[in-house]
Order: C-alpha cells, then sequence, then structure tokens
C-alpha cells in the first residue's frame, strides 16, 4: 500500500498529519492518505475523460538526446511551452515551417526536411 501511495502521492509521508496515529491507531495517516489518493485518480481520470486527453505519457528518457537536451532547463524551470518549443526545433527547425507563397497567391508550409531519432 506505501508504494502505491509512494507513487500517486509522494510527500504523503509529511503532507498527511499522522498525529492521529498517536491517539486512535497506527493506521490513521495510512487511511487518510488513501483517501486522498483516491480522490486524486478519480480526478485525474474526470479532468482526462472531460478534456479528452487520453494521450499516452511520454518520458523524457525515451526521447532522443538531442532532444530532451534542448529543453531539459526550460522544462524544469516551468517554462513548458518553451520547452515543448524548444524540443520541437531541435527535430523540425522553424524555417520549415514558415509560410510560403504558392504560384496561385495561396499560403503552404513546407514538408519538414530534418528529422532526429
Amino acid at each position: 500500500m506505501e508504494q502505491i501511495l509512494d507513487r500517486v502521492l509522494p510527500e504523503w509521508k509529511t503532507t498527511v498529519d499522522a498525529t492521529g496515529n498517536l491517539r486512535v491507531n497506527r493506521w490513521v495517516q495510512h487511511r487518510e492518505a488513501v483517501q486522498r489518493a483516491d480522490a486524486s485518480l478519480a480526478r485525474d481520470a474526470e479532468v482526462r475523460e472531460r478534456l479528452g486527453d487520453n494521450a499516452p505519457l511520454l518520458s523524457a528518457g525515451a526521447m532522443h538526446p538531442w532532444v530532451w537536451e534542448g529543453a531539459r532547463a526550460l522544462w524544469r524551470s516551468g517554462h513548458f511551452r518553451e520547452a515543448v518549443t524548444a524540443a520541437a526545433g531541435v527535430i523540425v527547425p522553424a524555417e520549415d515551417f514558415v509560410p510560403k507563397t504558392l504560384g496561385d497567391g495561396h499560403g503552404a508550409f513546407s514538408p519538414p526536411t530534418t528529422c532526429v531519432v
């Protein structure tokens, strides 16, 4: 049970009050943590369902080192949008997506020419 709590609520041992363990029984903190974890999991599932965000999670370890190195500092400092942009820029340079005008005056995007796998 503690391993599950550690994964769902990593800081449960310090954020869930343990004083009830001494007054009632040794499982009071665990019970409170399980209730919080249950609510957290239900809330996360509801958000994914309502927002349609059922996409798979991606680990930074699964990325090519060039991609992660370009985004690591930004991601860790909370600049998520900029980190994603930096990672995408390593894969496909921004100039490859600059609108180009066709002969009939309509804009089009050129296909990517660079790809790091």
